[in-house]
């Protein structure tokens, strides 16, 4: 019981050190309950997960959600996102909220992505990031990220994205080193109703990590979820109901061995 409470204490510490310095940058609640593979994903968190899939979506979009990471108020985390589609062209806003008055992190990305053929998309995004100790001030500054979506067939698609590929740091503590990473990953659509998702990421906060994932149309208004990820374990589930054709109400969840659950509520639709 001892060993198992001090590694909970020293999991979480670096959990949130990581966590806090924006490598997850993978939001909503669909990307939760698929264990994060939601790289190849086209939906409103497109903005986070991938900006140049939006590309490919039928409408423009946007997705609210909150996070409860195992019930400490410190570790919750608030997202927004916006995405204005036209015929070869996306426009992505990406701001999220993590922390509390005490710490905080928090991000604003505006992103420009454009379809190059009918089969591929590229985008840009750049975010401005800011955090905030209370005894200690705070730090900005701009991070890059760079995005490529392909549509190989009617039922697979790959994503590729990479978040601060120049090693961006704070301005105001230039031995900073904010998180980079880059996600690869694919959707495999079986048939109708069933979707697999894959995705590999890699940084340098965090080692490699496989993501996977499973959706399942159950009802004409109801999809489920499931995925795992490997770095750290988590499984993962969800529920997506259709309250009409461009609104969805989403819950999701993933679960640690040690630290227990972490619960994300989340709404998307389209306009």
């Amino acid at each position: 019981m001892v060993n198992k409470f001090y590694f909970s204490v020293i999991f979480l510490v670096s959990y949130t050190s990581v966590y806090s310095q924006h490598n997850l940058v993978q939001a909503g609640s669909v990307s939760m309950a698929t264990g994060n593979a939601s790289v190849a994903q086209i939906n409103a968190w497109s903005a986070f997960n991938n900006p140049s899939a939006v590309c490919f979506d039928s409408i423009s979009s946007f997705g609210m959600s909150y996070e409860n990471r195992y019930q400490i108020k410190g570790l919750s985390r608030g997202t927004i996102a916006l995405n204005f589609l036209s015929e070869k062209t996306a426009i992505t806003i990406a701001s999220s909220y993590f922390g509390s008055a005490v710490y905080y992190d928090a991000r604003l990305g505006i992103g420009f992505n454009r379809k190059l053929d009918k089969n591929v998309s590229a985008g840009v995004q750049l975010n401005y990031l800011n955090t905030q100790i209370k005894a200690y001030g705070n730090a900005a500054t701009v991070v890059p990220e760079l995005s490529l979506f392909f549509k190989t067939a009617k039922k697979i698609s790959f994503g590729i994205h990479t978040f601060n590929p120049l090693g961006a740091k704070f301005k105001e503590n230039p031995n900073s080193q904010i998180a980079s990473f880059i996600s690869v990953g694919a959707d495999y659509k079986i048939s109708k109703f069933t979707n697999i998702y894959l995705a590999y990421s890699f940084g340098n906060y965090q080692n490699g990590s496989i993501k996977t994932g499973l959706s399942y149309q159950i009802a004409d208004n109801m999809k489920l979820y499931l995925g795992l990820d490997s770095n750290p374990f988590l499984f993962a589930f969800g529920v997506d109901f259709m309250l009409n054709k461009k609104m969805h109400l989403q819950i999701a969840a993933q679960y640690h061995n040690y630290l227990g659950y972490q619960i994300s509520p989340g709404f998307m639709g389209g306009f």
